[in-house]
């Protein structure tokens, strides 16, 4: 037997509008609200700050099943309103608050997830869940858009009166849809309320990946425009497949959720081209076993109750999901991190395997045209883009080196905008960066090496490290000749570590630039000496050279002496005070506190060396100029 999901098209379209425009606003909470939970874990350090920065963040994205009490999901139009007001307004807390403090973060996505189960609850009431499977994707498109025309920056954390006109408009139309829903519907055909929870996982797919033009750029090459682009076109083409309303049976979902967890577990590690089928592939199966899930069938009245906990339980394993992917880089898990997208998927799937008939998700084909409308975003961006291009110059050349902590700076602000300016204060020729984020919800889904590219007018290339979206950056006025990269030892971790090497045009000769970040040795002293060892290998003594980064590396440990009897000298300690620090806040163990080391060989002039003293990081900036002789 076959069964619409549409009911009546005005309710629909109704509760699709509604759904949509707490779905921007909920996203940009969300994705304001990670990086200072994660800025809280590092303040109380090791293992157990992550562990208490996640055991906090469970707590908030549980606060859907405060509407369980005085069953708002059913209180009607009042309720409805009530709650989105507090969704604007949370989401205009944390516009108009610079800096935004940790507790009004935790506080404004508290409350806007508070309205989670009042807006599913009232659209269940005129419409169907049909209605929220379409609305979330209208919505993720419409978000998408915007972060590709402010470059993936949220506006949340810029100032201006851009930012906050959208912000505000945005506020606005949620608001006036919320009182503009029918005041009653009789709609009853819809799934037991625990299929709700699997918006919880398939939402986190889609910050991580799927709907992340930051991701998509970096694991299949492409300028963030196309990336956001492709997105687009990916979110037109499953409304478009939904359309056709394509028929899922029993049969198929078994084939379609195995497709989905392989695709989650992909979603990790396929680069280039086939990174572009790849998440239009998993976005495409995971609508249709959504589409599945929310198979409607008659039911009795509404259990607030039940619905809240379900929001809440959804909620739950959002950031359950989120924290466990992100949190691998410091903490080191008992699995890879590829299975937290691939059990994501395959919770999704789970969803849809109970249900009877064989039924897909029916979708208005005007839906379609919301994310391709939206294509002109990204376009524009494009067009607009700066020309990057390289100039030559002669031997004289200005090297900046800096950990950028993803644009994040110390007071967990996501703050591209400080570090270019501290950048363009030493107006560098070649900068080296470590802590390159591209995407990661810690860092506040921001493409750093784009943004900064696109900021700084310089062209940049980039070596993957941790993962595809996270690494090392050069970025270069003068023409490069040729670069290479690769990984370097992997022992205890957390993370993986890599290398960056290119060859600059300085005149009548070559400098060769290579930028890393190595391991810690507190965990396992031996790795970070076979990173360098690697490191040194792949140099392969060619000179003139210049290797820095964030070596995580104190004066008089014995690894320094590794550099030293390679033929190299320590720039800082040759030209600088030795004993200056690296870290913003070094720490009191470490008086001399220098994590970031710059090498070259002798063949180099050094001059103009500099140490700056700016917030933008928790690492300093460091500065010097180098004089290549004929």
């Amino acid at each position: 037997m076959r069964r619409r999901l549409i009911v009546d098209e005005r309710g629909f379209w109704s509760g699709l509008i509604l759904v949509a425009l707490s779905v921007v606003l909920l996203a940009q909470l969300v994705r304001a609200y990670v990086p200072l939970a994660f800025e809280l874990g590092e303040e109380i350090g090791e293992a157990r700050g992550y562990i208490s920065a996640g055991v906090v963040a469970l707590a908030v994205f549980a606060s859907p099943a405060l509407a369980a009490v005085g069953r708002l999901p059913v209180r009607g139009r009042t309720a409805l309103v009530a709650s989105v007001v507090g969704l604007g307004a949370a989401r205009l807390a944390i516009q108009f608050v610079h800096p935004i403090p940790v507790w009004l973060g935790t506080l404004a996505v508290a409350a806007g997830l508070v309205a989670v189960p009042v807006v599913v609850g009232s659209v269940r009431r005129f419409a169907d869940d049909g209605a929220l499977l379409v609305g979330a994707y209208v919505g993720l498109a419409v978000d998408t858009a915007i972060r590709a025309g402010a470059f993936t920056w949220d506006l949340a954390w810029q100032d201006g009166a851009p930012a906050a006109i959208v912000a505000t408009a945005l506020a606005a139309f949620a608001v006036t849809a919320a009182v503009a829903v029918p005041s009653n519907g009789g709609v009853r055909v819809t799934p037991p309320a625990l299929r709700i929870a699997a918006f919880g996982p398939f939402l986190a797919l889609q910050i991580l990946f799927l709907q992340n033009p930051a991701a998509l750029a970096s694991q299949a090459g492409l300028s963030l425009p196309v990336a956001a682009g492709a997105v687009l076109l990916i979110d037109a083409g499953v409304l478009i497949v939904g359309s056709l309303r394509p028929l899922v049976g029993p049969l198929v979902v078994a084939g379609l959720m195995a497709l989905a967890g392989v695709g989650g577990y992909l979603l990790v590690s396929v680069s280039g081209p086939s990174a572009v089928l790849l998440f239009g592939v998993e976005q495409l199966v995971l609508a249709l076993l959504m589409g599945r899930a929310l198979i409607p069938e008659p039911s009795g009245p509404m259990r607030p109750a039940r619905l809240a906990w379900s929001c809440a339980l959804g909620s739950v394993a959002f950031v359950a999901l989120v924290f466990a992917y992100q949190v691998a880089i410091e903490v080191p898990l008992p699995f890879s991190k590829a299975f937290v997208p691939a059990v994501a998927a395959v919770v999704v799937g789970l969803s849809a395997v109970p249900r009877r008939g064989t039924v897909g998700f029916a979708v208005p084909a005007r839906a379609a045209a919301v994310p391709l409308v939206l294509l002109s975003v990204p376009v524009l961006v494009g067009l607009s883009a700066p020309e990057l291009g390289s100039t030559a110059k002669d031997a004289t050349v200005r090297i900046l080196v800096y950990n950028i902590h993803g644009g994040v700076n110390v007071d967990g602000q996501v703050d591209p905008e400080a570090t270019a300016l501290a950048i363009e204060a030493q107006r560098p020729d070649v900068v080296v960066l470590n802590e390159v984020a591209r995407g990661w919800p810690i860092f506040g889904g921001l493409d750093a090496a784009e943004w900064l590219s696109r900021r700084l007018k310089m062209p940049y290339l980039f070596e993957p490290a941790a993962d595809l979206q996270f690494g090392n950056a050069i970025l270069s006025r003068l023409p490069v000749i040729a670069s290479s990269g690769g990984r370097l030892p992997f022992g205890e971790g957390p993370q993986q570590r890599s290398y960056l090497s290119v060859t600059v045009d300085v005149g009548a000769r070559e400098l060769v630039v290579i930028g890393t970040h190595l391991q810690e040795s507190a965990s396992d002293p031996q790795t970070r000496t076979r990173q360098i060892e690697s490191l040194l290998d792949a140099w392969g003594g060619v000179t003139p050279v210049f290797v820095a980064g964030d070596m995580n590396m104190q004066p008089g440990e014995e690894d320094v002496q590794l550099f030293l009897d390679a033929g190299l000298i320590s720039v800082q300690d040759a030209i600088g005070d030795s004993c200056e620090p690296t870290a913003f806040e070094p720490k009191p163990e470490k008086p001399c506190d220098r994590p970031d080391w710059i090498f070259a060989t002798p063949d180099l002039r050094l001059a103009d060396f500099v140490i700056m003293r700016t917030p933008a990081s928790d690492h300093l900036p460091i500065a010097v100029t180098v004089t290549v002789d004929d």
